[in-house]
């Protein structure tokens, strides 16, 4: 089969699909803990301190896998990847079961967070090997979302097996279910036309049709990158309280059931999935058809939406009314759109042989807001209360959206600093520095 009636086929959509399947998983475990948190602090003892640092320690090697990982997809196949990832995925959820300490929970979820730190953007490296630019937003949301329906699924599923069947049934199924998937993905998981290694073709960018790869160092200082990373780092920010604490927050502050959390969880997720991702990504898809500049049709609608997400957690502290709050909660996670544009952005910027690494960088680099605000959040509800703490943090994550938001609008310009690495790329004749 030719290149293009690959490209051409439902076989990239159903790649995308799988992908997406893959982050749903991929949600369910971070969900677990997060809906298990009272009866795990109850069980082992734990202080909001020390649960603020087992989610934070999810993340301690989150950021160093992603980044050698992104180096390795350059070379190797991602379905190989992929499955290896899958897998130790439901080994570390499965041995929860086991835990029965602060320490060892604590190393397990590390596990499970080296694991799952570089699969966001292995699996929109491994998408964009079956798709150009144009579609590339659409698919990057489309899996994206996969996320938000892995909360929305996850929520109602591991919390009957919570209430009914303990804390601990709730880590062997999600387990269970990656073990699955990776056995699913060898059956049918493969790269695309695009691949790193495979010829230039009609359907790549304006870099890949240098014969000389940008300069490494170069593409991750440029203005795309960096902005992309600060608003990625921003909208994880609020994932990170999000897994942590939103729950918490709902119950302790707001006085919400348990069933009623979870009915909150549900909606943010709807809102997150049909507005944040796939609403987003069918309108930028349509801008770009258009020919709306990729500066406007992504970089200035996402500082947006991040700019709306500050707004709202300002208003959701503040606004008395129950039913407005859970609007401004849903609001929040317009932030969420920034994760799709910042991986085509940095995609549009980026040789096809040095993707995976660009994208493995910024994979690397965002997450670390899962790391910090745990423990900022949990510091902040451990000394000031856990009602008035909280609502502390959720006014700092609403600066640092303001800011991310405006530093979007302002640098993200793929097309500017394409233009800006091929003029800085030697010719074959000419000394080149290879990344």
């Amino acid at each position: 089969m030719s290149t293009n009636k690959s490209y051409n086929s439902l076989r990239p959509w159903l790649m995308v699909a799988m992908l997406a399947f893959l982050m749903m998983i991929n949600f369910i475990d971070k969900t677990s803990l997060g809906l298990a948190a009272q009866p795990i602090i109850d069980e082992l003892g734990l202080t909001l301190s020390q649960y603020g640092w087992i989610n934070s320690g999810f993340f301690a090697f989150f950021s160093l896998t992603a980044l050698l990982i992104g180096f390795v997809a350059d070379r190797f196949s991602t379905k190989w990847i992929i499955a290896i990832l899958a897998g130790v995925w439901g080994v570390a959820q499965i041995s929860v079961v086991a835990a029965s300490s602060f320490t060892v929970l604590l190393i397990l979820r590390m596990v499970l967070g080296a694991a799952e730190g570089p699969t966001y953007p292995i699996v929109n490296h491994a998408a964009y090997t079956w798709l150009t630019d144009r579609d590339r937003s659409l698919a990057s949301s489309i899996i994206t979302a996969g996320g938000s329906v892995g909360v929305l699924a996850g929520v109602p599923l591991l919390t009957y097996f919570i209430v009914d069947y303990g804390w601990r049934s709730a880590f062997l199924v999600s387990g269970l279910i990656s073990l699955a998937f990776c056995i699913l993905w060898l059956m049918v998981g493969k790269e695309g036309p695009l691949s790193s290694n495979a010829p230039p073709t009609s359907a790549d960018s304006l870099l890949d049709g240098l014969d000389v790869r940008p300069n490494y160092w170069q593409t991750v200082r440029t203005g795309t990158f960096l902005a992309s990373v600060a608003a990625g780092f921003a909208a994880y920010w609020v994932i990170g309280n999000a897994l942590a604490f939103s729950p918490l927050y709902l119950h302790a502050v707001l006085g919400l059931s348990a069933s009623g959390v979870a009915q909150v969880t549900m909606a943010i997720q709807v809102f997150t999935i049909t507005v944040a991702y796939v609403g987003q990504g069918i309108l930028t898809r349509w801008l770009l058809t258009r020919g709306i500049s990729t500066r406007w049709a992504r970089g200035v609608i996402g500082g947006i939406c991040l700019i709306i997400a500050g707004v709202a957690h300002v208003g959701f502290v503040f606004v008395p009314s129950l039913p407005i709050k859970i609007f401004l909660a849903c609001l929040t996670h317009l932030s969420s759109s920034m994760f799709a544009i910042s991986q085509t952005v940095c995609a549009e910027i980026s040789h096809r042989g040095q993707r995976g690494r660009i994208l493995g960088t910024y994979g690397a680099l965002y997450p670390l807001a899962g790391v910090i605000s745990p423990v900022v959040t949990g510091y902040l509800a451990s000394s000031l209360g856990t009602a008035h703490g909280l609502q502390v943090a959720w006014v700092v994550t609403s600066v640092l959206l303001f800011i991310a938001g405006a530093a979007a609008i302002a640098f993200i310009r793929p097309d500017r600093d394409v233009r800006r690495l091929m003029s800085a790329t030697p010719t074959p004749d000419a000394p080149a520095r290879l990344s």
